[in-house]
């Protein structure tokens, strides 16, 4: 994930599905496969989501500040 936050905020995810899940696993070759899975699954989603978060910060950012701030309305004026 390239950044020490993200990598930790991935693990204490898969940590806490690992609690919800553990009781359903057969043995520990199925846990391992399952484990693997879902490590790998929520890094893919948290790269999604950084990913979508900055191209919106990048659109935001080349909005004119019009369109950025809404106006007021009414109070003051």
């Amino acid at each position: 994930l390239r950044h020490a936050q993200d990598a930790e905020d991935a693990a204490q995810k898969v940590l806490l599905k690992l609690a919800e899940g553990v009781g359903a696993l057969p043995d520990a070759a199925a846990l391992r496969r399952w484990l693997y899975r879902v490590c790998v699954t929520t890094a893919l989603d948290a790269r999604t989501q950084r990913s979508r978060r900055r191209t919106r910060e990048r659109e935001v950012a080349l909005m004119s500040p019009s369109e950025t701030a809404p106006e007021s309305q009414g109070e003051g004026e």
